[in-house]
């Protein structure tokens, strides 16, 4: 499930945005943008995120992207 998020954030953000997985026991899945946790599979009852969630996501860190590029103009 890592790999398949990590893949559709590397397919949008092509090299934009700089991805860690990091192997940890307990099946733990924690989707992280700047110390802010977008996702926690632990505080989400264990499942794993759905597309939507995934995509809402995605939209949250170009959000992020965008004003960042506003600020280092």
């Amino acid at each position: 499930m890592a790999a398949w998020i990590a893949t559709e954030f590397w397919s949008e953000f092509k090299g934009t945005l700089g991805i860690t997985l990091t192997p940890v026991d307990g099946g733990i899945l924690e989707v992280m943008l700047e110390n802010e946790t977008l996702f926690d599979r632990k505080v989400e009852g264990g499942t794993y995120p759905g597309l939507d969630k995934v995509r809402a996501m995605k939209r949250t860190v170009k959000e992020r992207l965008g004003q960042l590029a506003v600020v280092s103009r």
